[in-house]
Order: structure tokens, then C-alpha cells, then sequence
């Protein structure tokens, strides 16, 4: 924990791990800047500790400074060519920066040096998803749910790419697993009424939009989409 950390820090100012995890602690906790002092502080006292170029780079991406975040990124790569979550951290920047065939080269070394790494298949489905291609998407999303079937996260993102190739039903069943998340829940409420109504069953629509207003009551696209499975044919 924190506490302990900077006991270790006060006994050795230039110990890199402590201030690594330390810097990692603090990102997790919100506090961004003392975060970065401790990244900074790391790569001062020893300039080849690659770990701590990552983590600060993460910490530009927070902070939408992805040119920043990508210096940072090809530091800790040039120090380390094998280190799968700087092609990770890498190839988001590349995402957010539209530049869609360097994040999916990243997110194939990464996978490469990794073939387990579930992250690496749902950022590059990501990507792919942005470029349009849903049926490869759809297979990295498979894949990332695979691998960890208890994150939610692929199952939202392949329910979108199903839904954009009107795949409804098979839509409709990924959005209610995501509502088990907190983060995507009142979309997926949302978009699982959206896939009942595409495939006709206003009953389930009406009751999945009812739930997203469970969660907030002037969503307006579960709004819209209430008023219009109320107000259709009988």
C-alpha cells in the first residue's frame, strides 16, 4: 500500500521499484500527479527502468496527452521490444489517434508475444469494429471472451458489431451480459431493447428499456425507444 511504499521511499529515495509501485498506487487512486512525481522520480534514478515510461504513459492517456503518452510508449519499447503492455498502451494511442493499421500492428505483436492476453484480442476487435469490419471483430471478441468469460467488456462490443450486421437475437443475448457490468449497464439495458425491437418482441423491449430507466430515468434513447414500443401496432 501506499503507506508502506513511501516508507521504503523515505529510507531510499532512489529506489525505482518502490517508486514505480507507488506511482501505480496513486494512479489508481486518482491522484494523477503525485503519480507522474513518482514516475518521473523513477526514470531520473535510473533512466533504462522501462516499466516506468509505461506507466507514465498511461497516465498521458488519461489525460488525453497521447502525443506525450506515445513518446513514452517507444521509450519503454526501445528499451524493452518484448514488452507486451507497452504495444498495448502503444497501439491504444494509435487508436485514439485514428491511426487504425499501427494499432492493429501493435495489437498483433502483442498477441504474438502473447497468445493468451485477452486484452490484446478486445483492443484489436476494437479496432477492427472501427474500421468496419465486424466479422473480424466479432471473431477477436470470441476469442477475448475465450479466454476470460467474466469480463463484459467483449460481450457489449461483439453485441455492437452483431447488431450492426443485424444479428439481433444474437445481440440481444451479449447486451444482457454486459448489464452485469456497472460501467456499460444502461446502454446495454438500452441497446438489448433496441435488439428486441429490431427483432420483433416489444414485450422484451418494453422490459429491457424499462430497465435502463431503472438506471436513469431521462436517457433519452431508452426514452425514444419506449415511446415507440408502446405506441405501436398492437
Amino acid at each position: 500500500n501506499i503507506a508502506s511504499l513511501s516508507e521504503v521511499v523515505r529510507g531510499d529515495p532512489a529506489d525505482v521499484n518502490a517508486l514505480n509501485m507507488r506511482g501505480a498506487a496513486y494512479a489508481q487512486a486518482g491522484k494523477l500527479r503525485l503519480a507522474q512525481n513518482d514516475f518521473n522520480a523513477a526514470i531520473n534514478a535510473n533512466p533504462g527502468y522501462y516499466q516506468a515510461y509505461a506507466n507514465r504513459g498511461l497516465l498521458f492517456v488519461r489525460g488525453g496527452r497521447y502525443d506525450d503518452a506515445l513518446a513514452d510508449y517507444e521509450e519503454a519499447l526501445r528499451l524493452a521490444p518484448n514488452y507486451v503492455t507497452a504495444y498495448l498502451g502503444r497501439g491504444a494511442v494509435y487508436m485514439h489517434k485514428q491511426n487504425y493499421a499501427m494499432a492493429l500492428a501493435d495489437f498483433g505483436h502483442a498477441i504474438n508475444l502473447d497468445p493468451s492476453n485477452a486484452i490484446a484480442y478486445y483492443q484489436r476487435g476494437q479496432v477492427y469494429q472501427l474500421m468496419g469490419r465486424h466479422d473480424k471483430a466479432i471473431s477477436d471478441f470470441d476469442v477475448a471472451i475465450g479466454l476470460r468469460p467474466k469480463r463484459t467488456q467483449p460481450y457489449f462490443a461483439r453485441g455492437q458489431s452483431r447488431f450492426t450486421l443485424q444479428e439481433y437475437k444474437q445481440a440481444y443475448d451479449d447486451f444482457y451480459v454486459a448489464t452485469k457490468s456497472g460501467k456499460d449497464k444502461l446502454r446495454a439495458w438500452t441497446y438489448r431493447g433496441l435488439s428486441a425491437e429490431r427483432f420483433g418482441d416489444r414485450k422484451k423491449a418494453q422490459r429491457a428499456y424499462r430497465r435502463a430507466l431503472g438506471i436513469d430515468p431521462n436517457f433519452r434513447p431508452a426514452l425514444d425507444g419506449m415511446n415507440r414500443v408502446r405506441s405501436g401496432p398492437a
